[in-house]
């Protein structure tokens, strides 16, 4: 990545990219759990010393959504005030964020995005990402029924 910004780094080559997620629903929310699914499901399940490719990319995503959320600032320069939390605006030359780049690479996150930039911002994507591959990493998860009652997709939702 080129850029030390996510939001700079993740530009939708479909169109314009969706900035809020007002018309969003469970079809759109279900197509990026297919998306994730997917790239699961496409990743080796063995798991050996040091190796587990579907922990790591759980990880990623998970960290990537937890990364984005805590870069808050309050009382910025400039006039800015609060602002931050989740917005797709993560520094990848912050220290805190050493390895984002690499694994968002590594795992063409940027690719998947590419099929939901036009309908689901940035930000509500590294969430709804993070949300979709905890509730696939989760027992007792089934892609037939994946709003079980009492399955961790189930719960998000609710």
């Amino acid at each position: 990545m080129e850029s030390p910004y996510l939001v700079n780094s993740m530009v939708c080559s479909g169109g314009s990219a969706a900035t809020s997620s007002t018309s969003f629903g469970n079809t759109e929310y279900q197509a990026v759990v297919s998306t994730i699914e997917a790239r699961w499901n496409g990743l080796s399940a063995t798991v050996t010393n040091n190796t587990n490719a579907r922990g790591s990319y759980a990880g990623c995503l998970v960290r990537l959504a937890g990364h984005d959320f805590m870069d808050y600032r309050v009382g910025g320069t400039g006039g800015a005030a609060n602002h931050g939390g989740s917005d797709g605006c993560i520094n990848f030359a912050d220290a805190d964020n050493t390895g984002l780049s690499s694994c968002i690479t590594e795992f063409n996150v940027n690719t998947d995005y590419q099929n939901h930039c036009t309908t689901i911002s940035l930000a509500d994507y590294i969430v709804i990402q993070a949300e979709a591959v905890m509730g696939i990493a989760a027992t007792g998860y089934t892609s037939s029924n994946p709003y079980a009652s009492g399955g961790l997709l189930q719960r998000f939702r609710d």
